[in-house]
């Protein structure tokens, strides 16, 4: 009797660790951010547009998405996003957000000056997985090359 409590134990403590491991590799199976929200950046000179791709079951949150110049002196407006969806977050309530292929322009104005043919730019984001994973808040820099044949713009002085 003493050594089928001790079986009956052991198999209770095996039982209840099996489920919490099969949740351990199923987060596992996420694949990192830079796998799940690709992106390509170019600039015509006056303009910067990101091409997001981002992987069937995923989506990224518009109020968490932002585009920043890191270049002294170049200056980046306001974003036009696309239309998004609307998605209820249980934590921030109703959100828009991207699925699948989309893009963002920003117009960009450089002093004279800035003839260097690159620019530095900071993506910020956070997304999620239709499976219920969330992503940290993430930031990517990036060197985006202007076209050697860009004329720089200059922003009205205000």
């Amino acid at each position: 009797m003493l050594l089928l409590m001790k079986y009956s134990r052991a198999i209770a403590a095996l039982v209840a660790v099996v489920p919490l491991s099969d949740s351990v590799s199923a987060k596992d199976e996420f694949p990192p951010a830079s796998e799940v929200f690709r992106y390509a950046v170019e600039s015509d000179g006056a303009t910067l547009t990101v091409y997001w791709d981002v992987l069937p079951g995923y989506y990224l949150y518009k109020e968490r998405m932002g585009v920043a110049s890191t270049t002294p002196g170049v200056k980046l407006g306001k974003p036009c996003y696309p239309k998004g969806e609307t998605h209820h977050d249980e934590y921030f309530g109703n959100q828009e957000i991207f699925r699948d292929d989309f893009k963002v322009t920003v117009p960009l104005s450089r002093p004279a000056a800035a003839r260097e043919g690159k620019l530095d730019v900071k993506l910020s984001l956070q997304g999620c997985a239709d499976a219920g994973l969330c992503y940290p808040p993430t930031v990517w820099n990036v060197k985006v090359k202007l076209p050697a044949n860009a004329a720089p713009t200059v922003s009205p002085a205000s």
